[in-house]
């Protein structure tokens, strides 16, 4: 039995394309959940309501949601790419490599976040223990400002190894990401506490908050994919189909029938014997 690979699947994954979906996928997410909120809030009778509860499936501002299992995916997904890179690094021996490691796994742990809500948790924490108001009511932006702080100025040096385009890239996902978490988050945090989760305003200020934050990681989805056909080469998927092959009818040897016939004929002359 043998097996030909010569049939399979050969996907080439174009960074424009990704970004293109993806793109798609967040504005139609950000507009469903925006929809989602003001039902929930302006339309059914009671946050409480059968009809409310089915919206929070939609909702932005809701865990777990469509719009956050799509933002953890997104996040799992650039910790994958940035695993391709650093792997990729650690086979040429690069100085680099262990930048590329962690923020992989920084990305592993907001993807992981972002199902199981682990900031909301630490966030009630720090509020109940600094008493913190205003535009640090949601006192876990302290940890998280001071953490990207710390890591950019630890990433400088790995910044300008980066070539031009690859940097631009990683600054504007940055700056719409963080933007949208931390800055938004901070904006919410003087509009909830005078005109309430249910009011107009935050479900403005949340809409734009989730869909920087979406829109960042698309970005950062894209500069990885370039950066990858750039510096290392286009990125494929490919599946490979197995075909089983019956194995050949072996065709008798010409010298091997002659030898059975004369083991034969040596049988039949000692039975007449």
């Amino acid at each position: 039995m043998t097996i030909d690979h010569s049939e399979g699947l050969d996907i080439a994954i174009r960074p424009e394309r990704v970004a293109r979906v993806l793109l798609l996928l967040v504005l139609a997410l950000a507009t469903l959940g925006c929809g989602a909120n003001l039902i929930i809030y302006q339309v059914a009778p009671s946050p409480e309501h059968k009809l409310a509860r089915l919206m929070e499936r939609f909702d932005l501002g809701h865990e777990p949601s469509i719009p956050a299992l799509y933002s953890s995916l997104s996040l799992a997904v650039s910790a994958g790419l940035l695993a391709v890179i650093a792997i990729t690094h650690r086979r040429c021996r690069s100085r680099f490599v262990s930048y590329w490691t962690v923020l992989s796994l920084i990305f592993l742990a907001l993807a992981i976040d972002e199902s199981v809500m682990i900031h909301e948790m630490v966030d009630n924490v720090l509020h109940d223990w600094l008493q913190t108001s205003g535009i640090f009511h949601f006192a876990w932006v302290i940890p998280a400002m001071l953490f990207v702080f710390i890591l950019s100025l630890c990433y400088l040096r790995f910044f300008w190894s980066l070539n031009r385009r690859t940097l631009r890239l990683f600054i504007y996902a940055g700056t719409v990401f963080v933007g949208g978490a931390v800055g938004m988050e901070m904006v919410a945090a003087l509009i909830i506490p005078n005109l309430g989760v249910e009011s107009i305003a935050h479900t403005i200020s949340q809409t734009i908050e989730e869909t920087c934050e979406m829109l960042g990681v698309v970005i950062f989805i894209y500069a990885l994919l370039d950066y990858i056909r750039r510096e290392i080469g286009p990125l494929r998927i490919r599946c490979l189909v197995e075909r089983r092959l019956a194995a050949p009818t072996r065709v008798p040897d010409i010298n091997d029938v002659s030898a059975s016939a004369r083991i034969a004929t040596h049988h039949a002359n000692q039975s007449n014997g």
